[in-house]
Order: C-alpha cells, then structure tokens, then sequence
C-alpha cells in the first residue's frame, strides 16, 4: 500500500475527509480573488459608462457588431444608447464635446454622429446607396439644396461625401455627411450645424473621420469594450 494510503488509513476516512475540506476553502478564496481581479481589470479597461438614460464613451468608441470603433480626442463624450436599445452608433454635442447631460438629435441643433446598420434599401451600389440618403435628407425641408457631392475613401474603403443646406425656424442648417458600403453594412460619419458655426464645427467632423477605425465584422457573438 502506498504511504499516503497508509497514512489515510492510519488517521481514519473521517480525518481525511476533514483535510479535504480544509483545502476547499482555500481553492474559493484562489478563484474568487482572481474573478475580482478579472472584473477589476476590465471595469478599468473598458471606455464606456452608463447614466440613467445614456451609454457615454470616452477615449473611444467600439461597435463591434457593426466592425467598427471610433478613437476619441482627450475630452471628447460619445452618447449612445442605453442597453438594451439599439447599439449602432453614437453622437458627440457641439460646441461642448465634453457634455455628459444626455443628448438628442431631436432637441439639438449642432452635432456630429456616426451610425451603421446593415444595407434595408433595395439599393446595392455606393451610389444608389448616397442617392437615398440625399433624398432622405431633403425630406420636408425648406430650401433644400445640394452644395457638394464628391467620392472619397473612409480609411481604404470607397466613400461618398455630400453636403446639404435647407431653412428652418432658427435659420441656415449645413448638413455634411460621409457614407460608405462594406459588407453589407452602411457606415454613416456627418455634421449638422447653423451655416455661421459651418467653418468651425468642420474641423471636428474631420478629427472624428480622422479616428474612425474598421474592424472585422464578427462572426457570432460579440463585446465591446
């Protein structure tokens, strides 16, 4: 017989049972530490916290359902929804970028945003694609106009950039937006402002294009970070 068979048998089946519930306790406090640790971790890890009404994202923004993430400039808030509602994308409050009290695209007048959702249009090209959005755009709107509407890339993928101006009770809105089609998904980076605050308010529509990241589309279940 081996010796720690003797010895079990020597001390008796209660005290070994004994001896291995000793053991059990230092096993949980093993695995609960490393499960705080874990959680510890990620808490400091992730860019996003929840408000009452509101996901706010700050450093950058991830989507990956949608394969793409978004780096944010130092003090730049992100407003996305709030789980469980949908995640596709998020908008940052002009002139304050650094506003935490919730923002709507409802009540604002001046913001930027940045949406993806798979292709629901029975348009299959680029093209057809930034004709609806155009055409979206320009709905119900007095004065409507199109000023510009080029092709461009977002980071490698080919692009349609378009800007808009139309009349509203408080004055002159410019609208300029960036989209895109990658598989499947339409990606959409745009500004709308009062036609005085245009020239300024471009500037940060260029920094979020300038952050804008693709990632790979998932295959299954995702996190964002």
């Amino acid at each position: 017989m081996p010796v720690i068979d003797s010895l079990w048998t020597a001390w008796g089946v209660c005290d070994r049972n004994v001896f291995r519930m000793r053991k059990i306790p230092i096993v949980v406090i093993i695995a609960l530490a490393a499960i705080a640790g874990a959680q510890e971790r990620s808490a400091k890890g992730r860019h996003w916290q929840l408000t009452d009404s509101e996901t706010l994202w700050i450093g950058r923004y991830s989507n990956c359902q949608y394969g793409y993430y978004s780096l944010l400039p130092q003090g730049v808030v992100a407003h996305a929804e709030h789980p469980p509602g949908p995640h596709h994308g998020f908008v940052i409050n002009l002139p304050d970028v650094g506003l935490k009290t919730e923002v709507s695209v409802y009540d604002s007048d001046r913001f930027l945003w940045v949406n993806a959702d798979y292709n629901v249009t029975e348009e299959s090209t680029l093209a057809g694609i930034s004709d609806y959005h155009i055409g979206l755009t320009s709905r119900h709107k007095q004065d409507f106009k199109l000023v510009e509407r080029h092709q461009t890339t977002l980071r490698s993928v080919s692009a349609t950039r378009f800007k808009v101006q139309y009349d509203t009770p408080k004055g002159r809105v410019v609208e300029e937006e960036v989209v895109a089609l990658r598989s499947g998904v339409v990606y959409e980076l745009g500004l709308r402002t009062p036609a005085e605050d245009y020239a300024a308010d471009r500037e940060k529509l260029q920094q979020m294009l300038n952050g804008f990241r693709f990632s790979r589309l998932p295959n299954g279940q995702c996190w964002n970070e």
